[in-house]
């Protein structure tokens, strides 16, 4: 699949030729060439249907897996409106926004990561190194520093297997849980309930929601199936499980903001602000301001995130380092011990 990064340059050079007049056979053609190899193969083949006849939506879709279904769908909404250099543009503003909060995230994690990174290297090297100054004085004990019997190289084998097997765990658990796997109707409530990190997850969520929403309206799409793509706009499974419930609501043709507050699952301040859209006729303007407000404030509430991650990668580096310290100091004491009663 293609970067939110490349993706975001890939709409926004798109939205500005479309508006400058090109067609979208030649906007593909001009993409053919740009970027890393398999981009421009998807791009070359996407000019080829084009050209032959095949509408946008289509032939992107038909890049199975190399787009995100969220810009299949509004791609092709603002192709049938004649709103598709719009709609490139706002693609562009949507995936440059992610790429700038994960880079918020990831970047204040860089530095406690590298002491992280240290710190564990530090106690392999240690286990190692004891080992090998053990096998240099026969008949010497090796001093077991972590006191898991981890010393010389078989030591620091299964010590770096251990630390692979827990990285490999935490990785899958965190893609498990991007991919909605971990039961969201169970765990993604709690996680909500958190203070900080849930209050970032609803921000995002309904950012995401608000954004996909206005959009879909003003492409001119229908509410029903505007809502059922803003769910899935969420990225979060626990707002996008309530479509059923929601759909059963709009078939008594009720407004949007009264089949989302049936489900008890939204904040009244979304509910609200989507209720005074629908009231004055203004969804999509409502909407779209009320999803930046929301981008700024889930970057900084995401902002206090990494600082906590970052401290509290700081705290186990220290941790780690009060242990060994521990550790060593007692095999010194115990040897001054038996020193003394070697004297007696």
């Amino acid at each position: 699949m293609i970067s939110n990064a490349r993706l975001a340059e890939f709409c926004r050079r798109a939205a500005t030729s479309l508006h400058a007049g090109l067609d979208a056979r030649q906007v593909f053609e001009r993409e053919s060439g740009v970027g890393p190899a398999a981009q421009r193969r998807h791009m070359a083949s996407i000019a080829r249907e084009v050209n032959a006849g095949v509408s946008v939506a289509d032939a992107m879709r038909a890049e199975r897996g190399f787009f995100p279904k969220l810009a299949l769908e509004m791609v092709d909404i603002g192709e049938q409106t004649g709103k598709l250099d719009r709609t490139f543009g706002q693609l562009s503003d949507h995936y440059e926004n992610i790429r700038e909060l994960r880079r918020v995230f990831f970047t204040g994690l860089i530095w406690p990561g590298i002491q992280l990174a240290a710190a564990v290297a530090i106690v392999g090297f240690l286990i190692w190194i004891m080992g090998l100054l053990a096998s240099l004085s026969p008949g010497s004990e090796p001093i077991d520093l972590l006191g898991f019997g981890l010393v010389g190289t078989t030591g620091l084998l299964i010590y770096l297997t251990f630390v692979l097997v827990c990285g490999l765990a935490l990785w899958g658990v965190i893609f498990a849980f991007n991919r909605g796997w971990l039961l969201p109707g169970v765990l993604m409530p709690i996680l909500l309930r958190v203070p900080v990190l849930g209050q970032c997850l609803t921000y995002l969520a309904m950012s995401r929601m608000a954004w996909s929403l206005g959009m879909a309206i003003d492409a001119g799409m229908d509410a029903k199936p505007s809502l059922e793509l803003a769910l899935r706009g969420t990225q979060n499974p626990y707002y996008a499980s309530a479509w059923p419930q929601i759909e059963r609501k709009m078939q008594s043709r009720c407004a949007m903001s009264e089949a989302l507050r049936a489900t008890q699952r939204f904040p009244n301040e979304f509910l609200e602000t989507l209720e005074t859209g629908e009231l004055t006729g203004m969804i999509s303007e409502t909407l779209e301001r009320y999803a930046i407000e929301l981008r700024d404030r889930a970057r900084h509430l995401l902002t206090m995130l990494t600082a906590f991650a970052g401290f509290a990668c700081w705290a186990l580096v220290a941790t780690i380092i009060i242990f060994l310290i521990f550790r060593l100091a007692m095999f010194y004491v115990g040897t001054i011990y038996d020193a003394l009663d070697q004297l007696k």
